[in-house]
């Protein structure tokens, strides 16, 4: 055993009171509400992830919806925790009644109007465009099916938000 080197770390970290202040972001209870936008904004946020957001304004999304859309691309399913997340609701996936409610405040009819539209157009998930990439062997065709999805999933939102804007459901 004294023939091996003694390990010296490479890189030394200094605590800051920004990184201190990271523990008081999340409360300990999982039944007490917080700020997703501030959890995202101090950690992962170098002031550009939230400001794509102004891209689904038009649609009637909020920064709640897009940050949703990004696990609800591996699976729809996920969208609904990733709601019930962003919103503060506990357990959203069995308390449904209470993501309802919170979304019933949050959105206008217009707005989940186009929230089902994007979700009936958008691509299925990511595994459908990897059996798109392996069937066709091409790279190619699974951006064209993406693109394409995305475009008609966007397009339709925008009818249906400002439609139902139109009709005074916004």
């Amino acid at each position: 055993m004294s023939e091996l080197p003694a390990y010296e770390p490479v890189f030394e970290f200094e605590t800051t009171d920004a990184d201190r202040s990271l523990n008081t972001i999340i409360p300990d209870s999982p039944n007490q509400p917080y700020d997703i936008h501030q959890v995202i904004r101090r950690i992962v946020d170098s002031e550009d992830f939230l400001e794509v957001q102004p891209l689904f304004a038009p649609i009637g999304f909020n920064w709640q919806m897009v940050v949703a859309l990004i696990p609800g691309f591996a699976a729809r399913e996920v969208a609904v925790a990733a709601l019930g997340t962003v919103y503060a609701v506990g357990d959203a996936e069995a308390n449904v009644g209470a993501l309802g409610a919170r979304l019933a405040e949050q959105w206008s009819l217009a707005t989940g109007l186009s929230f089902l539209a994007w979700y009936i157009f958008a691509p299925q998930c990511a595994a459908t465009l990897g059996v798109v990439k392996r069937e066709t062997n091409s790279w190619l065709w699974m951006g064209v099916m993406f693109a394409y999805m995305v475009t008609l999933a966007y397009l339709a939102s925008f009818l249906v938000y400002h439609g139902a804007v139109a009709l005074g459901w916004g």
